[in-house]
């Protein structure tokens, strides 16, 4: 992935003043309906969204409808949507200081920034109605360019997770309503460049070191008293590699035991297995979804989940190409569920046709339940 940069960096200043007016994103908080209702969500899960690098060249030659074009539906039609946001909403013009000048144009570090013109109802339109802020990208121009983002999104509808105006809000949960189930969603970066951690009073995105801690514990237990469905969002893992790490299953299981019923992880830059696990289900990593890049052709997916109140009913996956970019649904390639099911075995799970464009995620047979 190359990232060109015209001018010299400005002056790095310190974190902007957070105004006492700014928008804070306000979740829907639902009373619980009787315990015996049986009412179903549909969810769907995506990972990495770059509305920046090369995106608004893109989107300026082919118009906003082109990124989602080909997943649209299958977004709008989940009754929830979510996805990582891999970069601020900002026209802010200063970079961040935890990213320095040559280690951008050694390679070693990226900064991106999608228009705020657009950007925020593009991800409206595909059908998002929350993503996570929890990534190594979310601080690239700043407080500023992060509070930008959060009036974007607020302008269009879309709830957040993971950051915030403050450490409170940034670890705070968010409750959304469907089908009169109470949804509940935590977000955490493993990947924590300088100068990106939210403080008492600055602006910045939640963390979580490499063990799992009393903290999140204590956050998945105190959701799950809140929430009918409890989810937990990582950045997290190793660039590129197909097989999980050892420290994302022991994070990931334990958030399970304590009550989460879906981990969902990006960062990697590619798919990593999906688990099934002690009644709840672990996608280690959904890999880029909207993404430009080095990478012309890297697999991805969607992930949908259909659950209530008794635990999840259905896991599916609709196999998807980033190709040039944009994810375009590939579930007849032969090739992509190939390379699927062996990162899917990692896991000991399998894709199983059901004679559409989804593909059930079931055990394998040599899993234990």
């Amino acid at each position: 992935m190359a990232l060109l940069l015209a001018c010299a960096a400005p002056p790095l200043p310190a974190y902007a003043t957070v105004p006492s007016d700014a928008p804070v994103c306000q979740p829907e908080y639902a009373d619980p309906l009787p315990g015996d209702h049986l009412a179903e969500v549909t969810l769907c899960f995506t990972g990495d969204n770059l509305l920046g690098a090369r995106m608004p060249q893109l989107i300026e030659r082919y118009g906003e409808s082109w990124p989602y074009s080909a997943v649209g539906e299958a977004l709008s039609s989940a009754d929830l949507a979510f996805g990582n946001l891999e970069c601020p909403i900002t026209a802010h013009g200063v970079r961040t200081p935890g990213k320095s000048w040559e280690s951008i144009q050694e390679g070693r570090n990226f900064i991106f920034k999608a228009p705020p013109e657009y950007s925020g109802h593009i991800l409206r339109d595909a059908g998002y109605d929350i993503v996570s802020l929890a990534n190594n990208h979310i601080m690239d121009y700043c407080a500023d360019g992060l509070l930008d983002t959060l009036t974007a999104l607020e302008a269009e509808g879309v709830a957040w997770i993971g950051a915030g105006h403050n450490k409170d809000e940034a670890f705070a949960s968010c409750i959304l309503r469907r089908n009169g189930l109470r949804i509940g969603f935590l977000a955490r970066s493993v990947i924590v460049p300088a100068a990106s951690k939210a403080g008492d009073d600055t602006p910045g995105l939640a963390w979580q070191g490499g063990r799992y801690s009393d903290e999140l514990s204590a956050a998945i237990q105190d959701l799950g008293r809140r929430a009918d469905i409890v989810i937990v969002s990582f950045h997290w893992g190793i660039e590129g590699q197909r097989r999980h790490a050892a420290y994302q299953q022991e994070i990931a299981r334990r958030c399970i035991d304590d009550g989460a019923l879906l981990v969902i992880g990006h960062h990697p830059h590619c798919l990593q297995g999906i688990e099934r696990y002690n009644g709840g289900v672990i996608a280690y990593s959904l890999g880029n979804f909207l993404f430009t890049g080095k990478s012309q052709l890297i697999e991805s997916g969607i992930l949908r989940v259909t659950a209530n109140r008794q635990g999840i009913k259905d896991v599916e996956l609709l196999p998807c190409w980033v190709r040039g970019g944009k994810p375009e649904p590939a579930a007849a390639d032969e090739k992509l569920l190939k390379r699927i099911g062996e990162i899917c075995r990692n896991c000991d799970t399998r894709l199983a046709g059901n004679g559409g464009e989804w593909w059930r995620v079931e055990t394998s047979a040599s899993a234990t339940q």
